[in-house]
Order: C-alpha cells, then structure tokens, then sequence
C-alpha cells in the first residue's frame, strides 16, 4: 500500500526524476552547483545531521547518494572507514578532489546506482549505513531493504519532513504552475513499519538559503531545477529572479527559510520487530493516497477490535479496583523501577518548571518529577489512584503536587486547567477519541509534550492472546496510529524507544490470573481454563526467564 501511495505523490510532485537516466545526467551538469549550495555556511544542514547520528572509531560507514560528500567528508574523521556511492561520475570527482585536498585516507569511492548493487558481491556490509536525502522514490521499498541488508550495525535516512520555501513556492506561481513537495519522511516511515522494523524519528530544523557567484548560475541553476521551459517562462523565471534575489558580498542570495527534516534510525537487533501493521484496506485500497487515510478512524477500529468495549463508568471501576495493586507495584517491580527511570532520563525539565501529568495513577511518574521542577499537576479520574498518590506525596514530604479527578476527554484548559510547560501522559493517552486527547495535550502545553504507547507487548502477554486464547491477532504497535494521527494533525513529533525487561514470569498463578482478567473482561469459562493451563505450565517451567516490553516516546514541542 505505502509503495502504491508513494508512486501516486511523486507522479504529482513538482521535480521528481531521480533515478532516471535524464536525472543523472541533470544531477552531472548541475553537481559544482549543487556542492557549493550544499557546503555554503549558511546551510546548517550536515552539522546538524551529524551531531544526530552516533559513529564510533572503529565503524565502516557506507554513505549511499554521497553527492559532493557533504556528509563522507567530515565522517571520514571520526569512522573508520568510509565507502561514498554515487550514481554521478562528476559527483564522486568532487569528493576525490576534496579527499585529496584534505588529505583523507580513509574514504573510498563507488560509482554505481543503488538500485543495481549487489550487498556481498559488489560491495561488502558495513557497520553504518547512511541515506542522507539521497534515495530514489518510485523504488524505496526496494532501496530501504537494501540499506537493511548492508548495514550491521545501524541505518540513518534522511528524508523532508517540512519544507516553508516561500520563494520557491512564489516562483511556481510565477509561471502558473502548482507546486506539489516531494513525499516527505512519512511515506518511509510507514513503509519501515510494515517491513517490521522500528525506526526512530529525529525532526531537525535548519535554518537556510542559498547563494550564488552571478546572477547567470542563479539563472541556469533554476532552469535546470525547472525542466523544460518555453519562451514566455524562461522571461519570467528571469524577472522573478531580479526581483526577489538579494545581492550579497559573494553575489546573490535568496531569503533564509526554514526546511525540517526527520532522520530516521533503526539498528540490527533481533527485538526491534513492530509486529503486524496494516491500515483498513477497504478504505485506503482504491484512493492510495496518504492523505485520503483518516487516521483517527483507524485508531476507532483498532481500539474497539483489540480491547473489550465496557462503559466509560466500568473502565473507572476497573482502575479503582487495581489501584491498591499499582501502587504495590511503585516500588517492587523492578520492571516498572526501570521504565519510569528510562523514562525521566529522555525528558527535559528545569526546576523553574510546571508539569501536568495526564493519568497519574498513584503517582509513577509525578512524584519522582514532583522532586525536580517547581509544580505537578497530578490529573486522573480513579478517586482511589489520586487517594494513594496523596499519601505517597505526604510520605515524600512533597506538597508541590495539585490533585485533579477529572477524566480528561472532559477538562476545559483555561478554565479547569491552566497551561503548564511540560505536558506527560505515560502510558496513559489510549481509549476512544484519541485525536480530541492529543489536541487536547497540544493545547495544555507551553513548551514540551511527551507520551508513550504500546510498541511490543511480551511474548508472555502476546502468546496467551493469540496461542492460547485464539483470538484473531490484530496489531500490537499502538504508536503507530499515535504517530501518523499526530502527522496529520501537522505535528512532527520525534520518536524513540524504550526497552523494558519484565518480570511477569515469576508471578504467582493468582497474580498472572488476576492481570489476564482484568485485561480481558470477556473471557468465557472455557478461555478462562485454557488460560489458567497455560500459565501454570509456563509459570512452572520458567527457567528465570524475562519477558521484553517496548514502549515507544513521542515528543514535540510547542515553542517553535
């Protein structure tokens, strides 16, 4: 589905010819020009992108669609090793000519196009392997499980995620014609999804433009961005230019904008499997455009289709029954030890800071926080859940935290709650009308929001769903229809993952029954046997074993 999507937006997309033969010789006439965008100062681009990604000493990177070698050049010092690969002869004769000017002796170059390379006959795997804004489009799928298959270590693509190029949009409407971006990162991110890998996502913000020796490289750079041109255009390309080019000591200069871009990172790691992720064909099959997915109905059947549908009022109840539970569990499960201390070393918070936690519980997360910023608002509609957190609060002597019983699909910011700098909700933002909650969130928050969902159950909780029990297996990666939700409501939120060892096998059988049918409130008496077999054998024979969660956490701010 992602690959016919893909298709469809880069046949609309306003220059999208990488890959062919016309591309690559487009790509030889242009590339000094290119390279002297590329390493202007005023691009931050590569700096960026390389304080994001981790190379160690001993690494060989391989850096597919090198270009001029923005990114193998100042790689070189730090790896290894590094292989450039470009598709373009006068590309890689500018990284040798850079490579010898400084002296590398670490870099070599392959010309070859990506699609055609054969990973262990034309070129070895390397530990990393990089994609910075370089694959092609009408073959992704095909190029991202290459990339996979080279890489031993880690993969970083780079991808748009925003483009806000005023005057390059100015510029189409200049010669009446539509401007449409290439695909952004979206399109790979769901595509790695379905291939079952877990990509993270890194948004970065670059503030740049682009300068030119004469207006004339101006001039030929733009034709050849633009393609064929007739008469009447080649006249307008020219007065718009005059017009909007600002002169500068080097030339001329277009005005700074602002391009975002979203690295996305997955590594070699047998646990980093998402699960099946499939969205409703009969709804997407025939339009096969990204937009045309609602992704908050998508949620809706998800939801309804993996969870029992009790009442509003009997979810409440069934946390008020767990609550002495949870609160047992603050400081005896070294699972949940570990998750909330992940947790709180990925989050940024000053002292001077306010913290709304939405679905405190008895205080997970609010009373470790309460110890370093200045206020908590602690928001739950389990009376029992705030009860217990009071007298964990009053134990710790904190007497920063303000209790609200409120269900939050009903609290009015402004009025019931102000806003406050820091938003959480930790594993806590599920259930129906997802897309009203995170609004919501947006809406609360002064500087930063972070969550986190469901990226992989255990295989001890997923094997009694679908071994056991034999209910039709359904998706267990809740974050993806967060993420893609957020997408479409313009967020662009970074995403990482937290990796937990769980106890659940040393549970005693009452303990393991109890959690089952608290899950699952429709178990029959058949299912409820099945069950208790099944976890008095592997509750036997566990073997000390550990179970493995994966929470993903979404992150965005909101002072941009």
């Amino acid at each position: 589905m992602w690959t016919n999507a893909m298709e469809e937006a880069v046949g609309g997309a306003s220059w999208s010819d990488s890959g062919s033969e016309r591309g690559v010789e487009r790509w030889e006439k242009c590339a000094e020009k290119l390279t002297a965008i590329n390493e202007s100062k005023k691009d931050s681009y590569a700096q960026k992108f390389l304080r994001a990604i981790k190379i160690d000493n001993d690494d060989t990177v391989l850096d597919v669609g090198c270009g001029p070698g923005t990114i193998s050049i100042p790689i070189s010092r730090k790896a290894k090793k590094v292989t450039s690969l470009d598709v373009s002869k006068k590309m890689l004769e500018i990284v040798k000519y850079r490579v010898e000017d400084n002296e590398i002796n670490n870099l070599n170059l392959v010309r070859n196009d990506w699609s055609e390379i054969d990973i262990g006959k034309d070129l070895k795997k390397h530990d990393v392997v990089i994609a910075s804004r370089s694959l092609g489009m009408c073959k992704l799928s095909e190029e991202l499980s290459k990339l996979n298959e080279a890489s031993k270590k880690e993969v970083y693509v780079v991808r748009t995620a925003r483009e806000n190029d005023i005057f390059r949009r100015n510029l189409y409407s200049a010669l009446n014609r539509d401007y449409k971006e290439l695909p952004t990162y979206i399109y790979v991110y769901n595509m790695l999804c379905q291939m079952e890998l877990m990509p993270t996502v890194k948004i970065i913000s670059c503030k740049t433009r682009e300068e030119y020796s004469s207006f004339e490289e101006a001039l030929e750079l733009w034709r050849w961005r633009l393609g064929d041109l007739n008469k009447e255009e080649e006249e307008k390309i020219s007065e718009y230019l005059h017009e909007n080019l600002n002169k500068c000591k080097s030339g001329f200069k277009t005005p700074y904008h602002i391009l975002r871009y979203a690295i996305l990172n997955w590594g070699q790691k047998e646990n980093t499997h998402t699960g099946d992720f499939e969205v409703d064909s009969k709804k997407v099959g025939n339009e096969k455009k990204y937009e045309d997915i609602d992704w908050n109905r998508q949620w809706r059947k998800f939801y309804t289709f993996k969870y029992s549908r009790d009442s509003d009022q009997d979810k409440v109840e069934k946390w008020e029954e767990v609550s002495e539970r949870f609160n047992r569990s603050l400081n005896s499960e070294s699972s949940l030890l570990s998750y909330v201390q992940k947790f709180l070393e990925k989050i940024e918070l000053s002292y001077d800071s306010s913290v709304l936690d939405i679905g405190s519980g008895p205080g997970t997360i609010s009373i470790p926080i309460a110890k370093r910023v200045r206020k908590v608002t602690a928001l739950d509609y389990s009376e029992n859940m705030l009860d217990l957190l009071k007298e964990n609060a009053r134990k710790e002597n904190l007497e920063n935290i303000n209790c609200v019983n409120k269900d939050w699909r009903k609290v009015k910011i402004g009025e019931d709650i102000p806003e406050h700098d820091v938003v959480i909700a930790s594993r806590s933002m599920g259930g129906m009308g997802l897309k009203d909650k995170l609004l919501k969130m947006k809406d609360a928050a002064r500087n930063d929001v972070y969550l986190t969902a469901t990226a992989k159950v255990s295989d001890f909780e997923g094997d009694v769903y679908h071994k056991v029990l034999g209910r039709e297996e359904v998706p267990e990666s809740e974050y993806i229809y967060y993420y893609n939700l957020l997408y479409e409501m313009g967020i662009l939120p970074d995403l990482e993952f937290v990796w937990i060892k769980g106890g659940e096998y040393n549970w005693d059988l009452d303990r393991a029954m109890d959690h089952f049918k608290w899950k699952i409130s429709d178990l029959s008496i058949p299912e409820e046997e099945k069950l208790r077999n099944h976890l008095k054998k592997v509750l036997m024979d566990n073997d000390k074993r550990e179970s493995l969660w994966c929470w993903a956490l979404i992150s965005w701010s909101e002072r941009e």
